[in-house]
């Protein structure tokens, strides 16, 4: 499980329409499940919310599960884990089909892309306390 991964991590960018902002929150690891949870927006408007989750699946691996806006989840099988980064993929799904976490020193860095790495959309956060 990526450990690393835990806390409260908020991003904010300049775009001509306000202030672009996301916060992604991650559990610790604990009994086999880390739960997350993200919300992205543009000045005082909500654009996109997500419930997600990595767990071990029915097979013993640890996936990524993700629920933007409630819908059902999709499940991303782990491609890759190492020390401070994690990749998860899904061919299937129309997009994302890649993604990725890492730890770049004090940052949370993390990329949707499809599965050959084209139309990449990368986010990095910051440490911050829940809001």
């Amino acid at each position: 499980m990526p450990h690393w991964l835990s806390g409260a991590w908020e991003s904010t960018n300049k775009g001509p329409h306000g202030d672009l902002w996301g916060d992604e929150y991650w559990t610790s690891p604990r009994g086999g499940i880390m739960m997350g949870a993200a919300r992205m927006g543009q000045g005082e408007a909500l654009i996109l919310w997500e419930n997600l989750r990595i767990a071990y699946d029915e097979n013993g691996k640890v996936a990524l599960w993700t629920m933007p806006r409630g819908a059902a989840a999709t499940k991303f099988d782990m491609a890759m884990m190492n020390d401070y980064e994690i990749l998860f993929e899904n061919m299937a799904h129309d997009y994302p089909q890649r993604i990725k976490y890492w730890r770049d020193g004090d940052m949370l860095r993390a990329e949707i892309s499809l599965i050959d790495g084209s139309r990449p959309y990368q986010f990095a956060y910051k440490k911050t306390t829940p809001k």
